[in-house]
């Protein structure tokens, strides 16, 4: 007992950032020559250790209820404010299953699988939370894998979806998420999305849409995301690999922080990122994008209702009020529009397009790939220490869209990529280090 309280204090104190992906070198979480495997989902070898290994128990804790079978399991929902540990892998096939509402317990999932379910686990986990679960399933016309909503400080902590998603099927869920389908005043913490993702309007990997209040920290996406455009009940279009969207219509003035996560996997949608697919913020609230990076192609395709737009980290749709800072991130993915930021970019009004995004701000970032509408961003005239490779040196590349380089913004050479002098404002002390093509994040828990 004494072993897994340690063990669980310890991974929840544990903010464990990584160095990303997307080059061969300097990997300071864990090299390819010495994978973590993480003991939630043993076919995952995750060599950048997003996921923690789970020291499995055989004796029950004290004050936790011991699942070991199906029908234990199901049983959550009558009693969903106690603790509960499972002691074996849970299979739920065959069964009608019933989604555990307002759970505001504990579930330990041991590092134990629960296997096919026909829905989400949680339909809300309010206030509860469920660490070290993986779950696999193959979903049809459903919302999510794990939970449709967390919130009420609701957490979930080292958990792990696989299978696949698809709702593609009319009627069904138009949005759809590897984990969460949507999460307010929550934190989701070291998490993977190893499932395939596909729907007709929003999707990601990790949770559909936040709000304020929302942590996500150190989240991994593998499974690929897939918005359909040519869906002709394709709406919006959103497709991101960690978050579908962020919409604050009316707040309370809390901050939002996607800090420390990866994509991995392909993205395709109309609006299109690595990291986060929309933005719209009407409220005075900010949303902090800090130590991510995304290295799968970004692939964005107009629908009948909009026009396309993709880009490396984010897109900003409409900015009324508050802000949003982007830093010490970097895109390697292919096929952007724009390396860092895009989107419409419309503020402070649906029919105003911004001369000047001045909510928006990108410090300390790199894109390697070429984007026709800005190397950097599509509109945003806050850059500062920006970085975008010269990939077609018969083109004159710009940092934005509307043609400008900016004083603090620079064009480099594969050869300059290469060299820490090349990175004004990039700490190479204790966030960066040099990889074998650019820079890469230095350390685990910064």
């Amino acid at each position: 007992m004494k072993k897994l309280l340690s063990l669980i204090l310890s991974l929840a104190l544990l903010l464990s950032l990584t160095a990303c992906g997307g080059d061969n070198g300097g990997n300071g979480g864990g090299s390819a020559n010495s994978p973590i495997t993480s003991v939630v989902h043993p076919e995952f070898e995750l060599t950048n250790g997003f996921i923690e290994p789970v020291e499995q128990v055989d004796k029950t804790p004290e004050g936790f209820i011991p699942i070991s079978t199906a029908e234990e399991f199901s049983k959550i929902g009558l009693n969903p404010a106690a603790s509960y540990i499972l002691m074996a892998d849970i299979d739920l096939a065959g069964r009608d299953w019933a989604l555990i509402s307002d759970f505001s317990g504990i579930l330990e999932g041991n590092g134990y699988t629960v296997r096919n379910a026909s829905d989400a686990i949680f339909g809300t986990i309010q206030g509860g939370t469920v660490q070290n679960l993986s779950v696999h399933a193959n979903l049809v016309s459903k919302g999510a894998g794990i939970a449709y909503v967390l919130t009420g400080g609701g957490r979930l902590f080292n958990c792990v979806f696989s299978g696949s998603v698809d709702s593609t099927v009319v009627p069904g869920y138009s949005t759809v998420a590897g984990l969460v389908f949507s999460a307010e005043n929550a934190s989701i913490t070291s998490c993977l999305n190893a499932a395939e993702l596909h729907t007709l309007n929003t999707c990601a990997g990790i949770v559909a849409s936040i709000r304020e209040a929302v942590t996500v920290l150190n989240c991994l996406n593998t499974g690929a995301v897939n918005v359909d455009p040519a869906s002709n009940v394709c709406g919006d279009g959103f497709a991101a690999g960690i978050v579908g969207s962020f919409h604050i219509g009316a707040s309370d003035g809390g901050a939002s922080n996607i800090t420390g996560c990866r994509n991995a996997a392909p993205v395709s949608g109309v609006i299109a990122a690595g990291i986060l697919g929309e933005t719209y913020i009407a409220e005075p609230v900010s949303l902090y994008i800090r130590l991510c990076c995304n290295d799968g192609n970004i692939y964005a395709e107009a629908s009948a209702h909009r026009s396309a737009a993709g880009s490396g980290i984010l897109n900003v749709m409409n900015i009324e009020e508050g802000y949003i800072t982007v830093s010490d991130c970097y895109n390697t993915g292919d096929y952007v529009s724009s390396g860092i930021e895009g989107g419409e970019c419309l503020q402070r009004a649906w029919d105003k397009r911004s001369e000047e995004l001045d909510h928006v701000r990108i410090e300390r970032c790199f894109s390697t790939a070429w984007g026709f509408n800005g190397s950097i961003s599509r509109f945003c005239k806050n850059l500062d220490n920006c970085y975008f490779l010269d990939v077609m040196p018969d083109i004159e590349e710009t940092a934005t869209g509307d043609g400008a380089l900016f004083a603090t913004v620079r064009q480099l050479s594969k050869d300059e990529m290469r060299k820490e002098s090349s990175f004004a404002g990039f700490d190479f002390e204790t966030v960066w280090q040099m990889g074998e093509n650019h820079p890469v994040f230095a350390q685990r828990g910064y």
